[in-house]
């Protein structure tokens, strides 16, 4: 799901073309909410598809790798 949401983040903060800061930020911010949206629409469809999904087991997988995908961004190879 994070993959996902990570590509079409990329893929709308590249539409833009920013002339100042501001437009910067808002291209940011759109992208930001696509990848909400996305986040939440994948969400959805898991648990409307998987009926006997283990709800405790499968948000502790989401949001440790939403961690792990943020925090990828803070590491650099020396």
């Amino acid at each position: 799901m994070t993959v996902f949401a990570g590509i079409a983040f990329a893929v709308v903060a590249s539409l833009g073309k920013p002339v100042t800061p501001g437009t910067a930020l808002l291209g940011v911010l759109r992208a930001e909410a696509v990848k909400i949206l996305i986040i939440v629409a994948l969400l959805w469809s898991v648990l409307a598809a998987y009926k006997e999904v283990v709800l405790l087991a499968f948000f502790g997988t989401f949001a440790a790798s939403v961690l792990a995908f943020g925090i990828s961004a803070l590491v650099r190879d020396e």
